[in-house]
């Protein structure tokens, strides 16, 4: 196996997003690092807004009916609320400077300092913001790995897609060893990591979903597949599918296809068939 020495730097802002691998090197700017904090918030919005729907219709037996939605007199103030988060979003992947953009006052600003938020929500989304920049980081870390052994697959595609496997690898692979050393609870630590992994995913979406499609980057359902659906060692109906489909819902409707008429054995089930729906 070829040694490798992957380097990274810190670039300065400009329009767009900045993640990306070149040769050895994983270059990044402050303005992403921002960028994916704020939608990993606007993510949680998503979790707000429908998991309660998924849940009635777990116990009606499996299904998200167009009376279901209709009934949920909060759905549409919580999506106002995840549009605008969505909007401000738009607004720094446009922007060349972080500064550019008001931040929003009900998002805290970056930090690396846990302690500082104030509430359980809020800490929660900085431990799945940290996942979830793991994540993307991990998945171009894949790719300078390629480039120095010389064994990317073929189509750019597929090796987006190996990049994906590898990040969840990375982070699920050794669990339980983590779990044993640090003591928490074994199953918690599983359910956080596939949230980071899903959020990744929802990032991807949220910031290319005007490219549409194209040869060189998978659909949105494989990037759920490879990111977190592949992984089998939760429980069908654990809350981290509960909040992957809440993702998915939320993608669904940026492109107004919605499911109105949705029968589901399991919240695991659902997400597979939401995951389908985006291809």
């Amino acid at each position: 196996m070829v040694d490798y020495k992957p380097t990274f730097e810190l670039a300065g802002d400009k329009v767009g997003i900045t993640y990306v691998a070149v040769r050895n090197k994983v270059i990044w700017d402050h303005k992403s690092v921002a960028h994916d904090w704020l939608v990993t918030f606007a993510a949680w919005t998503c979790f707000r807004a429908y998991s309660p729907l998924i849940l009635v219709g777990l116990s009606m037996g499996g299904q998200i009916t167009r009376e279901l939605l209709d009934a949920d007199s909060e759905l549409e103030t919580v999506e106002a609320e995840f549009d605008s988060l969505c909007y401000i979003a738009n607004g720094i992947r446009l922007a060349s400077n972080l500064s550019l953009v008001p931040w929003p006052v009900e998002v805290p600003e970056p930090t690396d300092d846990r302690a500082s938020l104030l509430s359980d929500e809020k800490r929660l989304c900085f431990d799945i913001a940290i996942l979830t920049a793991a994540a993307t980081f991990l998945h171009e870390l894949a790719h300078v790995r390629f480039w120095a052994h010389g064994n990317a697959p073929t189509e750019a595609r597929e090796e987006e897609k190996a990049c994906d496997a590898f990040s969840r690898e990375f982070l699920l692979s050794q669990v339980s060893a983590y779990a044993n050393e640090s003591g928490y609870e074994e199953i918690l630590v599983r359910r956080k990591r596939v949230m980071g992994l899903a959020t990744a995913a929802f990032i991807i979406d949220e910031s290319s979903r005007n490219a549409g499609p194209n040869d060189t980057h998978p659909s949105t359902g494989d990037r759920f597949r490879h990111l977190a659906l592949h992984y089998l060692q939760l429980p069908d109906n654990d809350d981290a599918w509960m909040y992957t489909a809440s993702l998915m819902l939320a993608s669904a409707r940026r492109r107004g296809i919605t499911p109105t008429d949705i029968s589901f054995k399991s919240v695991r089930d659902l997400c597979d068939q939401l995951a389908d729906s985006l291809d």
